[in-house]
């Protein structure tokens, strides 16, 4: 007698295909019980899930599920430290295997969740790779290779959220981050468009409030205690110490450990020099100091360039709304003032709309990058030829190469020979990367002593990193 059981060929997670049931699957006798037959099957599928996966034979002991979510960052050259965020990776660094685009790199560091690797030299735009023990490669992320001359920009800071928390890099939020300064040891200073405070990124990468809070108002003090109305432009100098302007018509100083004063200035809006305590300005902008110590600010609404030195207020050029070039009062500026910044022989530049201004330190006024009301796409040139865009933030480094924040989503490079060129940007968005890396009108920019740029993206809510090569 033959015993006929024909049951539906079950479909087993990871297998293709299950086995394969007989019609007369016994034949023996005596017979077994259909619940002897069921026990069989059950333990044959107990047995094949517990050898196999996804489709791919995992060997018991051996290695566990790898999964890749992020790369930080996503773009770079060969020898870039890059974080790979996951899970399922080997504590024991050397477990753990990485390749870019096929090409081992080194790992660094590992915990479970978080490996860092070299980006290795030989490597190409391409998919990365991790494999820990004997488990299976996981594909991951791209990661971009730049071009041996191309910019590598990233975003430092921000988590593309506005909002405001502190903290490590990656989880920190800003609110529409408008200007932003260096010192030489490495910490970012950050203020927003609205609120009272100064931000503080320390060169280890922890997000925090150096002085004021989320009131605003006007108060001398330290740290939270102190109010400012609407923190501006800033410029530090050797000690730390950061100037910076406050609700247009103030100049006020913060130490390292968050004590602030004010050197200049007052509520009222006016255009009186004289000593820096009864000395009046009208929409101050952007503020630079020189190596003597000296500092000037650009007084937008009085159309002026004026000067601090020795507790003394003067007006260095301008005078009235206009665009002329010339010697102290007889030239004349249009207004918006934004840009300002200084190089080795004591020349400032100024930037308004659509042209940058050099001055002297005897008050000689010239145009050195566009014209006067030269509307248009921003286009690389040099001199008059040049057209520019709103340059809203200014900084040098020792060759006296000008770096510029172009609300136009653009960050140029002028030449002291007044050649001005694209390094990276022209579309408006969110993306990191290289020459086409995206921008949301950057604010304001500033150099570190490694050479590094960092931009405030305002509208992106984050500050971006820029490395030169």
């Amino acid at each position: 007698m033959e015993w006929n059981f024909d049951p539906p060929s079950p479909t087993i997670r990871g297998v293709h295909q299950a086995p394969v049931y007989m019609k007369r699957f016994l034949s023996l006798s005596p017979q077994p019980s259909v619940f002897t037959v069921l026990a069989s099957l059950m333990l044959v599928v107990l047995l094949v899930n517990a050898c196999s996966k996804s489709g791919t034979t995992v060997t018991p002991g051996t290695g566990t599920d790898v999964f890749i979510l992020s790369l930080d960052p996503t773009s770079g050259s060969g020898g870039t430290v890059v974080t790979i965020n996951g899970s399922g990776f080997s504590t024991v660094t050397t477990d753990n295997k990485v390749k870019f685009n096929g090409v081992d790199a080194v790992v660094q560091t590992a915990t479970a969740t978080k490996l860092t690797v070299v980006a290795p030299t030989t490597g190409q735009t391409g998919v990365v790779t991790v494999q820990n023990g004997t488990s299976v490669s996981v594909n991951g992320p791209t990661f971009t290779y730049a071009a041996a001359n191309e910019p590598i920009v990233t975003t430092y800071a921000g988590t593309g959220v506005e909002g405001f928390v502190e903290g490590p890099l990656k989880t920190a939020q800003f609110s529409k981050p408008q200007n932003i300064a260096v010192d030489l040891q490495g910490n970012i200073y950050v203020t927003e468009y609205t609120g009272g405070r100064i931000r503080k990124i320390s060169a280890d990468g922890v997000v925090s409030t150096l002085a004021g809070s989320a009131a605003t108002g006007y108060k001398d003090g330290k740290g939270a205690a102190a109010l400012l109305f609407n923190p501006g432009k800033m410029v530090c100098d050797p000690q730390g110490n950061i100037y910076f302007t406050d609700a247009g018509s103030r100049i006020r100083k913060v130490t390292p450990a968050g004590d602030v004063t004010t050197i200049a200035g007052g509520a009222s809006c006016g255009s009186t020099d004289g000593p820096a305590a009864s000395a009046t300005f009208c929409g101050l902008g952007h503020i630079a100091l020189a190596a003597n110590g000296d500092l000037y600010v650009c007084d937008s609404n009085n159309f002026r360039i004026r000067k601090i030195s020795n507790g003394q207020v003067t007006t260095l050029a301008g005078s009235k709304e206009g665009y002329a070039d010339g010697t102290g009062t007889a030239a004349m500026f249009n207004g918006g003032l934004t840009g300002m910044t200084i190089d080795s022989k004591g020349n400032l530049f100024v930037s308004e709309t659509y042209a940058v201004r050099k001055i002297t330190p005897q008050g000689v006024v010239s145009t050195f990058l566009g014209k006067n009301k030269a509307f248009g796409t921003p286009t690389e040139g040099t001199g008059a030829a040049a057209i520019v865009g709103d340059f809203f933030g200014l900084t040098i480094d020792p060759a006296d190469n000008i770096y510029a924040a172009d609300f136009q989503s653009i960050v140029w490079k002028i030449t002291p020979g007044a050649v001005g060129t694209f390094i990276t940007g022209g579309n408006k968005g969110y993306k990191d990367g290289g020459r086409l890396a995206q921008f949301n009108e950057p604010s304001d920019i500033c150099r570190d002593s490694q050479g590094n740029l960092y931009v405030a993206d305002i509208f992106n809510h984050v500050i971006r990193k820029i490395v030169l090569r």
